[in-house]
């Protein structure tokens, strides 16, 4: 999959601009401030329908315009879609895959795979677990065509559990949805269990090339007692759980913890050891995929500066370059890359709004 063209319009200090990208490496140019990492959000935005910096939808929108418009045309294989989307700040929203409306952000990230590395993304390893179930059910999403079933049907479940915990209702009423969370939280596990046995291995594989000298372990922490059914589980917990007014066991409570010489990773490594961490788990993330589906996604690397140092920085590139992906990489500094090495790659300026392609 690739993107053939992108425009933006209204969209941050970008005003309205086209470009056709190579479909392999492509340099984004800019000063500081000249709207080359907007470049890479707007990017993502057409392939998520969610920026990977902000929440609010209306700081994306140019001061003073009213909406903001992403159009782009994407290949793959044989097929070429068009993808447009325009967010306003009276709450108009659409979003169009070849001309019909779309409902649900997830239609966009089935079609088109993606993987992020920002300043960021070291979110991966210092935030709340919600981030790192969020990286193992990105692959399962692309990968295990059941995933999306269990887990729509277990948050659905969820709510309802936690609406009764809310009322506290009589202890009667949780048997009937403590079996149905215990099925769709059972078949989740499972899939999350052996994404991450599978993905560990690429990982560490990785890890040997990016950081030899550093120690790293990962462990799948369900989110429930070890030795425990999930059904056994949510009946034990059920007295905590009526005085809380939520369910506090399952795997939306789960995590994959990330340690580091029998300390977390988070506190132990620098800033730029965990941002490798990330690399190698997005890496692997890739090529687990294109092993299973034969689908390479897109990468986005905003600043590619940030946190590495030379060397690092020239590893992480090689392996990309290994990759086969299509990738736009934003950087103030071209000879931090040699676009020589590449079969196909273009280089875009950034100024003004504009992008303009240097030949």
């Amino acid at each position: 999959m690739q993107f053939n063209r992108v425009e933006v319009t209204d969209f941050r200090n970008l005003s309205s601009t086209s470009f056709n990208p190579s479909p392999s490496l492509n340099l984004i140019l800019g000063s500081n401030g000249s709207g080359k990492s907007s470049l890479i959000e707007a990017i993502h935005y057409l392939a998520t329908g969610s920026s990977f910096r902000t929440n609010k939808f209306a700081s994306l929108i140019h001061y003073d315009s009213p909406c903001f418009t992403l159009f782009t045309e994407i290949a793959e294989d044989d097929l070429l879609h068009k993808i447009g989307l325009r967010r306003c700040r009276d709450l108009n929203h659409t979003t169009r895959l070849d001309g019909v409306d779309l409902s649900r952000r997830s239609q966009l990230a089935q079609l088109l795979p993606l993987q992020i590395i920002s300043p960021e993304s070291i979110s991966l390893l210092i935030e709340g677990s919600e981030k790192r179930r969020s990286f193992i059910d990105w692959s399962l999403f692309h990968v295990e065509h059941t995933f999306h079933y269990h887990s729509s049907n277990y948050l659905r479940v969820l709510k309802q559990r936690n609406a009764l915990l809310r009322l506290n209702e009589d202890r009667a009423e949780f048997s009937h949805w403590n079996s149905q969370l215990a099925q769709y939280g059972e078949e989740i596990t499972a899939l999350r269990r052996r994404f991450v046995d599978e993905i560990t291995l690429f990982t560490y594989d990785l890890l040997t090339r990016l950081l030899p000298d550093v120690e790293i372990n990962f462990q799948y922490r369900q989110g429930w007692p070890s030795g425990y059914s999930l059904s056994s589980a949510l009946e034990t917990s059920l007295e905590s759980d009526l005085k809380l007014k939520y369910t506090t066991v399952g795997p939306h409570r789960a995590d994959l913890v990330i340690r580091s010489n029998n300390g977390k990773a988070s506190e132990l490594l620098s800033r730029g050891q965990q941002k490798l961490v990330v690399v190698a788990l997005r890496l692997a993330q890739t090529l687990h995929l294109f092993n299973l589906t034969g689908r390479r996604p897109v990468f986005l690397i905003d600043d590619l500066a940030a946190e590495l140092d030379p060397v690092h920085r020239e590893l992480f590139i090689n392996i990309l370059h290994d990759v086969g992906s299509q990738i736009f990489i934003s950087t103030p500094d071209q000879s931090l890359i040699e676009t020589e090495r590449w079969s196909e790659s273009k280089v875009f300026h950034v100024e003004h709004g504009q992008v303009k392609e240097m030949l």
